[in-house]
């Protein structure tokens, strides 16, 4: 008896995967070296004092001390500082939404290409392009691949509502981050009363969370199946089997 031939749906050669990890590593390294690094310093108090002692001097010419009080400067000094503090805040939750929408792009330009390999017409490239997070992982898991019970799916799923509501402010999706995941709303988490007037803008990223989101990126490209064969059980879900469907109807 013959044995049925197999066919590889979609391959990961092992240079792809160590390109894409290598890439986003660099993309965190850079981040922290040249951006982060600033703001991390702001936790130390001599730096603290300097930032505040640097602006007092910039600003010493505004000083009248027969009109001024000197609390007054030392006021907007610390707010100078405070401005530092929430800047730093954005640059970080803009580091993390870089991130996510970099790994997405990735994921979809690997399905993509690899589907290009046997398959010809412009719906699924479209369909997939269009997709979103959830379309994507039931493409994954219909694949065979069982990504939901992987310790990195959870993470990946913040990180996902975290961009999400610092790129589009309030909705259902800043509800159930602020629900599900209070530990991202820091100085209201601890606290029902203030929990109740929490505002997107109170969103709040840390290095430790940072730092797990980017190893959650680099486990999913390591789990990544190196082959997926056409006899693995490989199903394609209906909203993208409609795209299948619609090329092969204009062959």
């Amino acid at each position: 008896m013959t044995k049925k031939q197999r066919y590889v749906l979609f391959q990961m050669p092992e240079f792809m995967r160590r390109s894409i990890i290598n890439a986003h590593v660099f993309y965190i390294e850079q981040a922290r070296k040249l951006l982060l690094k600033q703001f991390d310093e702001l936790e130390n108090q001599e730096k603290q004092r300097q930032v505040m002692d640097e602006w007092l001097l910039e600003n010493q010419y505004r000083f009248n001390p027969d009109y001024h009080d000197g609390s007054e400067f030392y006021k907007e000094a610390f707010e100078q500082l405070q401005a530092l503090y929430e800047l730093g805040g954005q640059v970080r939750l803009s580091i993390v939404a870089g991130m996510y929408h970099e790994w997405e792009k990735q994921i979809k330009k690997w399905l993509t290409a690899e589907i290009k390999h046997w398959h010809t017409g412009e719906k699924v490239p479209q369909a997939i392009w269009k997709a979103n997070f959830g379309k994507i992982m039931e493409v994954l898991e219909q694949l065979g691949w069982d990504v939901k019970a992987e310790a990195y799916y959870s993470k990946l799923h913040e990180c996902r509502l975290v961009t999400n509501v610092y790129k589009h402010g309030d909705g259902r999706t800043f509800g159930h981050l602020k629900n599900d995941y209070p530990e991202y709303f820091p100085l209201n988490s601890n606290n029902y009363y203030f929990s109740n007037y929490t505002d997107f803008a109170d969103l709040t990223v840390n290095n430790t969370q940072l730092d797990a989101f980017s190893s959650a990126i680099v486990s999913f490209w390591e789990d990544v199946p190196e082959n997926i064969y056409d006899d693995d059980g490989a199903k394609i879900p209906n909203w993208l089997q409609k795209a299948f469907d619609a090329d092969a109807q204009q062959i």
